[in-house]
């Protein structure tokens, strides 16, 4: 295919020179959203089309999402029926499909034939149909429904060093380029007494892998104090306050700990 750039005016509009001198094609549209923006719901937006329940129906919050280069959005909490199977446990996904006939993005209940638990595949087949899922499940006869959350988001480019794919927590000189899915922050007080405070966060969401997290201690003018962390795990993590001179000067003093969190 020749060169072009987008975008400029089309058609209809006076000036239109150059490459925007043909109207762009809906494809054309959905490339560059795709290409720019990647797949996944959109962090932040909403309640990030979180899927939740226990039996039919289930209920997927609101939130935004991209799918194939289309973006899509739910702005009130939807019901999903999920049919009881007869046979035995059976496996099913909550997704998103963007369906090229029909022009739309919607939300699905996507079912294994009964008595099969194992989670079905999604079709990705951009041109005709393409899924993303927002949770995979099981359901048994009785209809009682087992969920997992399989959300991934919309991809915001990091480069990192370190020496696991995975765990942002161990040291290393591997280069990685990820996708950040979750970035949380923080503030904090901790008291110090006999020169030192110590002080544990739990993250208002689960991480996948131990983060990395950074923490600023905010001290009163003068304080000679420093922070430190002593543990980090996927669901929070433990933060030190001593006196550079071990001695209690600073106590009965509450100093404020700012804290950010990145990872997967």
């Amino acid at each position: 295919m020749a060169e072009k750039s987008q975008f400029w005016y089309t058609d209809g509009f006076t000036g239109a020179t150059g490459d925007g001198a043909a109207p762009y094609t809906q494809e054309e549209f959905r490339a560059y959203n795709a290409a720019r923006l990647g797949e996944g719901v959109i962090a932040g937006a909403g309640n990030g089309l979180a899927v939740s329940g226990s039996a039919s129906p289930l209920s997927v919050a609101t939130g935004r999402a991209q799918v194939a280069g289309f973006h899509y959005w739910n702005d009130s909490a939807k019901s999903l029926t999920v049919t009881t199977p007869v046979v035995g446990t059976t496996g099913g996904r909550v997704i998103l499909r963007a369906n090229w006939t029909a022009a739309t993005v919607r939300l699905f209940v996507l079912l294994n034939t009964d008595g099969n638990a194992g989670i079905p595949a999604l079709t990705q087949n951009a041109g005709v149909t393409y899924e993303i899922s927002l949770a995979s499940f099981t359901i048994t006869t009785g209809g009682v429904i087992t969920l997992t959350d399989t959300r991934t988001f919309v991809p915001d480019r990091l480069s990192r060093q370190g020496n696991s794919a995975t765990s942002w927590t161990t040291p290393g000189t591997t280069n990685y380029e990820t996708a950040i899915q979750r970035r949380q922050a923080g503030t904090v007080n901790c008291s110090v007494s006999s020169g030192s405070g110590n002080v544990s966060v739990t993250f208002p969401a689960a991480f996948t892998y131990n983060p990395l997290v950074l923490i600023t201690l905010v001290g009163s003018a003068g304080a000679r104090l420093f922070a430190y962390l002593t543990a980090v795990s996927t669901t929070g993590f433990t933060a030190y306050i001593n006196a550079d001179d071990g001695a209690s000067t600073w106590d009965g003093s509450d100093y404020q700990i700012n804290w950010l969190a990145i990872g997967v």
